[in-house]
């Protein structure tokens, strides 16, 4: 598994977006998914989730618009509401049935970090 990650969260569009960030049935169009280097695009980054996954120990967001994600999983999905940030919430996505949903606010770019685990 990939400890964490930090990535930049793009939308371009005037509308806010709902995200399904690591499930296989994409991102909308006006969204773009990128590590904050460029390193990795969100295909790259959907192929790590697929392939190791991630697990993570909470979230944090630059953005105070952000006041919610919803952890979904094969059979149940977790609202958490916040405020830039949320620890001790243990939280592993695989790419498919264990991935993120948030909203993404207009015309911004956000970032979001699953905070690594420390043991």
């Amino acid at each position: 598994m990939i400890n964490g990650f930090l990535v930049e969260i793009n939308n371009t569009s005037a509308d806010e977006q709902t995200v399904a960030l690591f499930h296989e049935t994409g991102l909308p169009e006006v969204v773009s998914v990128t590590t904050v280097n460029n390193e990795f695009d969100y295909p790259a980054l959907l192929l790590m989730a697929k392939t190791k996954g991630f697990m993570g120990s909470g979230f944090i967001t630059d953005d105070d618009r952000i006041k919610q994600i919803e952890i979904c999983n094969t059979h149940t999905s977790t609202l958490i509401h916040f405020d830039r940030i949320v620890e001790n919430q243990y939280t592993v996505l695989d790419g498919n049935s264990d991935y993120l949903r948030c909203t993404i606010p207009p015309k911004s770019v956000i970032l979001l970090q699953l905070l690594p685990v420390f043991r």
